[in-house]
């Protein structure tokens, strides 16, 4: 008969938790031991690095429906010849930059323009 105790399940999830997240085990561990511990309810130190780790996990999937969205956009029949970084730049683009209607290129204009050497303006 195999016989182990309670909490070898939830130490194997947390070790297996903190490879995927790249935290110290270690301190994650000691860290869960000193809060089970305390009665104050105040998380230990130890357990910050985990805690900001865990926070980064998206909740949903609606991040990467969204961007599969604006790459099938992209890559429509039409466009179909774009390689991978030049598709991956779009997207990330399309993702990340203000509707075109709310974008102000001036600062970015003037900025380039005051870098060209002036036979080119």
């Amino acid at each position: 008969m195999d016989i182990t105790a309670p909490w070898a399940d939830g130490e194997e999830k947390l070790r297996k938790l903190c490879h995927r997240l790249n935290v110290d085990y270690s301190k994650a561990h000691n860290g869960l031991q000193d809060f089970i511990d305390d009665d104050t309810a105040q998380l230990p130190q130890d357990l910050m690095e985990l805690k900001s780790a865990i926070e980064t996990i998206p909740v949903t999937s609606a991040d990467a429906e969204r961007g599969f969205s604006s790459m099938n956009i992209i890559m429509s029949p039409l466009q179909n010849r774009l390689g991978v970084e030049r598709l991956a730049n779009l997207v990330f683009v399309s993702l990340t930059s203000p509707p075109v209607n709310k974008f102000n290129a001036l600062p970015y204009v003037k900025k380039v323009a005051g870098t060209w050497p002036s036979c080119c303006i």
